[in-house]
């Protein structure tokens, strides 16, 4: 069966939509050229960042499990990233944090426009 004209605009349309909304996120996930040598990957730089910047990254669940820790955070804390994966994050928390902690990652679960990535620091 044939599509008739309108269908046809209607799926082309669709498509470009589609097509536009995934270039933007693979642009946006990409390390501008401009802005890292053309010999180090991607990861190289992310992680030479993070050490020039005496930061690292930390991944959590709402439920406070650290899914992924940067090589940096041993520098900083002396934990190994092994250690600290799969581990709860208010374990390594004062237990008069913990309450508030949770009271973030909870909100953040049911509505993740709830808090700035800064929130927890404004809290200190």
């Amino acid at each position: 069966r044939k599509m008739d004209k309108s269908t046809i605009l209607q799926k082309s349309i669709d498509f470009l939509c589609k097509h536009k909304e995934i270039t933007a996120q693979s642009e946006s996930s990409e390390i501008r050229q401009d802005w890292k040598p053309a010999f180090l990957s991607n990861e190289e730089f992310t992680q030479l960042m993070l050490e020039a910047l005496d930061g690292f990254f930390i991944a959590i669940m709402t439920d406070g499990n650290i899914i992924y820790v940067s090589e940096s955070v041993t520098s900083l804390l002396e934990h190994l990233p092994a250690d600290l994966m799969d581990q709860n994050l208010l374990n390594f928390l004062p237990l008069g944090e913990h309450s508030d902690v949770y009271k973030a990652l909870s909100t953040h679960a049911a509505d993740p426009e709830s808090h700035g990535s800064d929130y927890l620091k404004s809290k200190n």
